[in-house]
């Protein structure tokens, strides 16, 4: 919302009006853009390694398998 306004406040009177009247496609292209480089990272995270995918391990994801509620798995 700010990159969209930021603009606006440094046009003059003239300018305005074209701004307001366009400025749903400057946020639809930012909209656009976000969803596709999402979907390009996903994919390119999914199929790489040979299309196994990319396996990532941290605390989060491995947490469930090492601790259970009355201690730690033997």
């Amino acid at each position: 919302m700010v990159l969209g306004m930021s603009p606006l406040c440094c046009m003059g009177d003239g300018l305005t009006i074209r701004w307001e009247k366009y400025n749903y496609l400057t946020e639809a292209g930012f909209d656009v853009g976000i969803a596709i480089s999402g979907l390009i990272q996903t994919l390119i995270f999914a199929f790489s390694n040979g299309g196994e995918g990319i396996s990532l391990t941290w605390w989060g994801n491995t947490v469930a398998t090492q601790v259970s509620l009355i201690g730690p798995l033997q």
